[in-house]
């Protein structure tokens, strides 16, 4: 009767999921927010341009540094890299400093815009982790234990370091993740988590399932249902 049960949970499950697509609405949006961009060594936030810019970027990690800011953190840029345009203000008595990001420059004749060069932290090599400003948490969270004993006894590789990425790296047999704190709740992020561990059980090693190579091929799409279904059902595993 239990078996019975759950696949009746199960179907209806499948059921919503489906419905779900049919009506254009996948139910994997992107559940977690990403950090502002930011100055690397300050901390502070770009704005305006520089902000849009620069969470244009493909890197994954929000901070960003100018050439002699890398410099000055003990590092140096990678060769072969290129950096991106950002937008500084100055005090024309004072070209050398930069004036606050809170500051409204609008109609102020003493104050120059400077489009200056950026590269982002993963450019560069031989700074100290401690060196650089930290990535702000968005909020704080609390974990549901039934679901982390779920997790935790799967045994699988799991790193928090996927910036703004989810993803299961087969090659490696790793699970890479956005910080916890920047999910929209907690149920967002073990529906992740779960979405993830599902594509884990498809290792050569375990279920040995063939993983769409191509984006957008049948066998790709086909994992990603897979993946997305069951991670429906462990979640209603756990509640």
């Amino acid at each position: 009767s239990g078996w019975s049960g759950s696949m009746g949970r199960y179907d209806k499950v499948t059921a919503q999921i489906i419905e779900n697509l049919e009506n254009g609405t996948p139910p994997w949006v992107k559940p977690w927010q990403a950090a502002r961009p930011m100055n690397g060594k300050t901390g502070r936030p770009y704005r305006g341009v520089s902000q849009l810019n620069l969470s244009l970027t493909a890197h994954e990690d929000p901070r960003f540094l100018t050439f002699l800011q890398v410099k000055e953190l003990g590092g140096y840029v990678k060769k072969g890299e290129h950096g991106y345009a950002a937008i500084g203000f100055f005090d024309k008595n004072r070209p050398n400093q930069s004036l606050p990001e809170e500051l409204d420059p609008t109609h102020r004749p003493d104050i120059r815009a400077r489009v200056f060069t950026v590269f982002n932290v993963e450019q560069t090599s031989g700074i100290a982790p401690e060196k650089l400003a930290e990535i702000p948490t968005h909020r704080p969270f609390n974990a549901i234990e039934e679901a982390e004993r779920l997790v935790r006894n799967t045994n699988a590789q799991i790193y928090h370091n996927g910036g703004d990425r989810a993803f299961y790296r087969p090659s490696t047999d790793t699970i890479h993740l956005p910080s916890r704190e920047s999910f929209v709740s907690e149920d967002h992020y073990y529906a992740t988590t779960l979405h993830e561990l599902t594509h884990w059980t498809g290792h050569p090693d375990r279920l040995n399932r063939t993983f769409g190579q191509t984006f957008g091929s049948p066998d790709y799409a086909k994992e990603e249902l897979v993946a997305e279904l069951g991670a429906s059902f462990l979640c209603a595993d756990v509640g």
